[in-house]
């Protein structure tokens, strides 16, 4: 859906000089309103309708609601975001004018755009500002430590061993069966043992770099799965 021109018209906030920074904690969903989440999600960003942002400086949290066709609405609570911004004034109209305007007329017909609340975009300035929560991701690896492991040339040594070991240990909790991995690695961590890289070594290394080049993502346990 492409809503108005951004050249036309674009939504900013008004944000209260020295407001304080809030970033709502995530919340939990049951298991059974991830999947539609996750779903309703992933439409608004088919749409364009959001986008990932990457450091935000305000991140509000998701709020399900169930519609009557028992569909999931995505909702975001920004109530922390709303009390930092001025109020504009809405008085309501006066109801005799009303009443006055629909004299002579026998029907009254009303218009509901779809999405039409999403059809001006927020300044791109403001990203930082509406970003919320999702429960899609989970506890990723950092990509620099990533980096650094697989720039790494093999050991030639004993020092440059036990960094590339302190390097994996940091990421242990992301790389399954890691001591079996680094087994090749323990006969040369031995004392009085000459320091000889091997072809088990150099296998065990590159076998664990090729696994850090597609990295798991940490999530909570699904039920039903191992």
């Amino acid at each position: 859906m492409p809503g108005l021109d951004p050249k036309v018209v674009v939504h900013h906030l008004s944000v209260k000089k020295g407001a304080r920074l809030i970033k709502q904690d995530q919340r939990r969903f049951r298991p059974e309103l991830i999947p539609l989440i996750e779903g309703e999600v992933n439409k608004l960003i088919e749409v364009g309708f959001i986008r990932e942002v990457k450091y935000p400086m305000w991140i509000s949290s998701i709020v399900p609601v169930r519609k009557k066709n028992r569909q999931i609405r995505v909702c975001v609570d920004f109530r922390d975001l709303n009390n930092s911004c001025p109020k504009d004034d809405f008085p309501l109209p006066i109801v005799e004018l009303m009443i006055d305007a629909t004299t002579g007329h026998e029907a009254l017909s009303f218009m509901n755009g779809s999405s039409g609340y999403k059809q001006i975009r927020m300044a791109l300035a403001n990203d930082k500002l509406t970003a919320f929560h999702t429960p899609k991701a989970g506890i990723e690896i950092e990509q620099a430590k990533i980096d650094a492991i697989l720039r790494m040339p093999k050991p030639r040594n004993i020092h440059k061993l036990k960094s590339l070991q302190g390097k994996l240990a940091y990421l242990r909790r992301f790389i399954s069966n890691l001591a079996d991995r680094c087994q090749p690695f323990s006969r040369l961590m031995k004392k009085d043992v000459p320091f000889q890289w091997n072809e088990a070594c150099d296998k065990a290394c590159k076998s664990i770099k090729s696994y850090l080049m597609k990295p798991p993502v940490l999530v909570a346990p699904v039920p039903g799965h191992l």
